[in-house]
């Protein structure tokens, strides 16, 4: 009786207030199930008579196969009433958790029109119990519930419990009256809740929960764009422990408002710069993202390759990594004077054993990025990397060999615009001509063979050097070049003979066909 007498209430000053005249959403999917496969399910009376009995495991076993053929299809009309009368008033957290999904899913409206069903009335008074409800959790989750719900005459009775939760002491009730609000106003605009705007502003300033400050933040963007920015240059000093999340959000309001040619762009610009330096990595790489996005000056690109180049060497996730090159490529090709200062610390991400990553690497590095400048510190660190995969662990890992290849390559393609450096690697590579992989010999064979017709200072000792490795070499077409290398280009007698006795070696001992 006391239920009824309040719902009848309740649903009296809901039809004599008038709320928003607002849309509505006649139906609308929040959450699917997937029904078990190779179930039996029961039938209409078998779930009322397990709802009517007094143990709580027939009603909670009840109402979870409920909720799964209502979440399939089902419409189940009746039965509103047997949950109202027989589940309502349970204490039990887990029937209060299936509750809560049965109010998502159930039809609230009477089929064939907009009106209400009379039932919702006791569904009302039971969501406007549950917002007063001692226990934390089940206010929380109760909010969250009518997140999802689009019936302004369903939470026009709600909105003065839901207000006061914004001052709730747990943090969990606060952040989720936040968003509750903020679901209201999108759906149905800022009329419905008077003065939310100041609200919300006071709780953003006030809040000590991030979660629950970020949620505020992303409202007041939403109602007062203005509010939000004056907030964000109000906090330029303390922006770097408002924590991340709130940092995204207010990034996302800067990127906004800066396209739109705020006035106050300039500031909130030193904002992100300031923001790129000393944050996390996701919000290092949005501040990133927005510099290169929002402004040509090479400082403000600078400052975005400091934070892509610091994200790249410190995230293990060889995905992040290639998103990073990704971006650092795109900014080659428009401002490469810039990323020519941050080549040696690009190439720091050599060190990670994904080849995709380090070919990644070598396609950004190398080329226009190489110059006068650093071909020294490139070529050296190249020499280092080659020498690198000759060692007893890196042979027995995945993609060394091809790693190697594309070392040498690209010291080939350095080597051929800087050619004054040939003489440091040179006697480097040719110890790869023996190399089991038949590629690798191959692209150093290539390599001498370039050296030798154009580097005529260095082609005696190259030769010589040559003529040394041949007892080593085992491939019969790295050997056929080199032998091709030494009769065309040894025009010196010491050198053919130095030629003559290394081949004798290697073809040693003669005859090479006994005699029977």
């Amino acid at each position: 009786k006391f239920v009824g007498l309040v719902g009848f209430a309740a649903w009296t000053f809901l039809s004599s207030s008038n709320p928003p005249v607002m849309m509505e959403v006649e139906k609308q999917c929040t959450m699917l199930i997937a029904a078990p496969q190779k179930t039996e399910t029961s039938d209409i009376q078998d779930l009322q008579k397990k709802i009517e009995s007094n143990k709580v495991e027939d009603k909670t076993a009840a109402l979870e196969e409920l909720i799964i053929l209502m979440a399939n299809g089902e419409a189940y009309p009746k039965m509103l009433m047997v949950v109202i009368r027989f589940v309502l008033t349970q204490k039990d957290h887990r029937l209060k958790k299936l509750l809560m999904l049965y109010w998502e899913l159930v039809e609230k409206t009477v089929e064939g029109s907009n009106e209400l069903r009379e039932e919702m009335i006791l569904v009302v008074n039971a969501l406007r119990n549950d917002l007063t409800d001692p226990n934390e959790f089940v206010r929380g989750s109760t909010m969250r519930l009518l997140t999802k719900m689009k019936y302004a005459r369903i939470l026009d009775g709600l909105i003065e419990p839901i207000v006061r939760n914004l001052s709730h002491r747990h943090s969990y009730v606060r952040r989720n009256a936040v968003m509750c609000i903020f679901a209201i106003v999108k759906t149905f605009g800022s009329d419905m809740i008077p003065g939310v705007t100041e609200e919300v502003e006071q709780v953003l300033l006030s809040e000590s929960d991030i979660s629950t400050k970020r949620n505020a933040f992303l409202m007041l963007a939403y109602c007062d764009q203005d509010k939000a920015v004056n907030y964000v240059l109000t906090m330029h000093d303390q922006i770097s422990g408002i924590g991340d999340i709130t940092q995204l959000a207010a990034l996302e309001l800067v990127r906004r408002v800066c396209r739109a040619s705020h006035p106050q762009k300039n500031k909130l610009l030193r904002i992100i710069f300031d923001l790129s330096a000393e944050s996390s990595n996701a919000v290092g790489y949005e501040c990133a993202a927005s510099l290169v996005t929002l402004s040509n000056n090479p400082v403000a690109v600078d400052a975005a390759v400091k934070a892509y180049v610091q994200l790249l060497n410190q995230q293990a996730d060889n995905n992040v990594k290639l998103i990073v090159l990704d971006r650092l490529f795109e900014i080659r090709a428009a401002h490469k004077a810039i990323l020519e200062q941050h080549v040696m610390d690009i190439m720091r991400a050599l060190s990670s054993p994904s080849i995709a990553v380090r070919r990644k690497v070598l396609d950004i590095c190398l080329g226009p990025l190489v110059t006068e400048k650093n071909s020294v510190d490139v070529v050296s660190l190249l020499k280092k990397e080659i020498v690198k995969t000759m060692e007893s662990q890196a042979k027995a890992s995945d993609g060394n060999t091809e790693y190697r290849r594309l070392v040498i390559r690209a010291l080939h393609a350095c080597i051929a615009r800087f050619p004054q450096h040939a003489e440091s690697v040179i006697f480097i590579l040719v110890d790869f001509l023996s190399d089991e992989d038949k590629g690798t010999a191959t692209d150093v064979l290539m390599f001498i063979r370039e050296l030798v017709a154009h580097q005529t200072k260095l082609r005696g000792p190259i030769l010589g050097r040559l003529a040394e490795s041949l007892p080593e070499v085992s491939n019969a077409r790295v050997l056929g070049g080199c032998l091709w290398l030494v009769g065309e280009y040894c025009d010196e007698n010491d050198q053919r003979s130095d030629v003559l006795n290394s081949i004798l070696e290697a073809v040693s001992p003669l005859p090479l066909i006994e005699d029977t």
